[in-house]
């Protein structure tokens, strides 16, 4: 773990900052550019599983059994990604997004910390430069603990009612989402029905930014996908 070097990011990884500088100029000001990156947490199951994580048992065990050398890997991943956001912001994002896609594996009581006080240290090292959105899949019933972190916008997974959990959060605290990706390999008719049902749902309700609970599934049909684009974008006329 002494070996793992965190420093050096935004040298390491210039490729990235490089490519978004290209897309801000070919996006010009009329559309928001978007940076993203795990949280620590989910960097590190990651990390340890070697694989996309099944029981996580290899990162469990280090909490449990090494929990010196947990905190030192957090440790690093946290300055690491405060870096690498940094980068992004000056490369010219709008707007970061934060995935703790993997909160869901730590015991509700341990959340906090495993996940949450490492996202808030990321939140706060940005420095207000820009919006941050968290999503955290599986962990809608943390929305406490996801609002305390300082993230303008919650990130909400397909397996919530997004109106009636928007409607249970602050107002200064926008909501995304959260169509299941599944939608997306049926038909159009359905896609615009699933979109549309949501868009109602929400509506009344200041900051809603619409968009999967989750990610785009290679079986997705660009058909479906133009069709729930098409709906959203002629909603409100």
């Amino acid at each position: 773990m002494d070996k793992l070097d965190a420093t050096e990011v935004t040298t390491r990884l210039s490729y990235v900052a490089e490519a978004l500088q290209i897309l801000r100029k070919e996006l010009g000001d009329t559309k928001a550019l978007l940076g993203f990156g795990g949280s620590p947490w989910t960097w590190a199951s990651y990390m340890l599983e070697g694989v996309s994580p099944g029981n996580y048992e290899r990162i469990k065990s280090m909490v449990h059994e090494q929990p010196e050398t947990f905190e030192k890997l957090m440790e690093k991943l946290t300055v690491a990604t405060i870096d690498y956001f940094g980068s992004q912001i000056d490369a010219g994002v709008d707007a970061i997004q934060i995935f703790d896609s993997w909160g869901s594996a730590s015991a509700g009581t341990e959340y906090e910390a495993l996940s949450l006080q490492w996202i808030r240290r990321i939140i706060d090292g940005v420095a207000g430069r820009v919006p941050i959105t968290l999503f955290a899949k599986g962990m809608a019933h943390h929305a406490d603990g996801l609002v305390a972190t300082g993230a303008k916008m919650l990130s909400l997974d397909w397996t919530v009612d997004l109106g009636k959990t928007a409607r249970e959060l602050p107002d200064h605290v926008a909501v995304q989402g959260n169509m299941d990706p599944v939608i997306l390999n049926t038909t159009p008719d359905i896609t615009k029905s699933a979109a549309t049902k949501i868009l109602d749902n929400l509506q009344g309700r200041p900051g809603h930014v619409f968009n999967l609970g989750h990610g785009v599934l290679p079986q997705a049909k660009i058909a479906c996908v133009e069709a729930m684009m098409e709906t959203v974008v002629n909603y409100a006329s």
